[in-house]
């Protein structure tokens, strides 16, 4: 038996076949939105959550930080007050008082322990010294000349020229018993005492900063100042009104929005912040996500159409 051929497809027939395919291209826009949807709101969450997470992070380690940099100072201090009444009880050099600044670099692992009568001529240290030293002219010795108040004066990161690396010179001034200038105990430091080692992370930047907006130490290297970064100059005002608490600032180079959390530390003009960006891996994922979802209903469309 011959079979007849079939009848070419009616118009009728040709309106339903393209329905059924608008309508496949229309669900399947619907079911790919829905799935951009839903990743687009479980990144959103998990990005909130990391948030929150470095925000309890970084206040945890502002106040370790806070109280480590505190009891450093306290330490210095005590020991200072030891050296400057053992200097004032006698009023010139004896073999105790260099006794006490070796042990104390000993024992605490101070760069030098040093103390310098009026004229600024170091009389004891804990360093061997080859040739006589005169600090009369240094910023610290000239601070507690003109200062008469006996507090502990916190210099600025230099060069020591007593141990020959990157020092803090904490001091305190001495006085004669008529109350005049009778010279310093000073304790050099490296800058990164402040900082306890657990607490140091790759990622996470690391600022002691002074009220006179002069850092101290800085975990992460940067060649400007701390003052020059307009955006920080907030942290001094927040200071003045609370002594603790958090702020945002996005970095002129990337762009990233980075969390910072300060704290006063109690008894000594200095603040220690933590900071990290909050552009979170999630964050990055989101992106990716939207693009491949994108590009997927794109195809899709052009699949179904072709």
């Amino acid at each position: 038996m011959k079979l007849l051929p079939q009848a070419p497809v009616g118009f009728p027939a040709l309106i339903e076949l393209n329905k059924l395919s608008i309508l496949s291209v229309f669900c399947g826009f619907c079911l790919i939105w829905l799935s951009w949807l839903v990743v687009l709101q479980t990144n959103k969450k998990d990005a909130r959550l990391n948030t929150e997470r470095l925000q309890l992070n970084s206040k945890a380690l502002v106040n370790s930080i806070s109280e480590n940099a505190s009891m450093v100072l306290n330490v210095a201090a005590n020991q200072m007050t030891y050296l400057m009444r053992e200097y004032e009880e006698h009023s010139q050099l004896t073999d105790d008082l260099n006794d006490l600044c070796k042990t104390q670099r000993d024992i605490f692992g101070y760069n030098d322990v040093y103390v310098a009568n009026a004229s600024g001529n170091v009389i004891a240290s804990a360093l061997p010294m080859k040739n006589p030293l005169n600090i009369a002219k240094w910023p610290h010795f000239q601070f507690h000349v003109a200062t008469a108040t006996s507090g502990m004066h916190i210099g600025n990161p230099v060069l020591s020229k007593v141990s020959g690396t990157l020092s803090i010179l904490l001091s305190t001034r001495i006085n004669n018993r008529d109350g005049s200038f009778g010279g310093i105990v000073s304790i050099d430091i490296q800058p990164s005492d402040f900082i306890q080692r657990t607490d140091q992370k790759s990622n996470t930047e690391f600022i002691l900063v002074g009220t006179d907006h002069i850092i101290r130490y800085r975990s992460i290297k940067s060649s400007e100042p701390f003052s020059q970064f307009s955006n920080y100059l907030q942290l001094f005002d927040k200071v003045n009104q609370k002594n603790s608490g958090s702020f945002d600032v996005i970095s002129p180079a990337d762009g990233h929005t980075g969390h910072y959390s300060y704290r006063f530390i109690t008894g000594y003009p200095l603040i220690s912040i933590v900071g990290s960006s909050i552009n979170s891996r999630s964050t990055n994922n989101l992106n990716r996500a939207s693009a491949y979802l994108l590009f997927g209903s794109f195809s899709n469309g052009v699949g179904k159409v072709d």
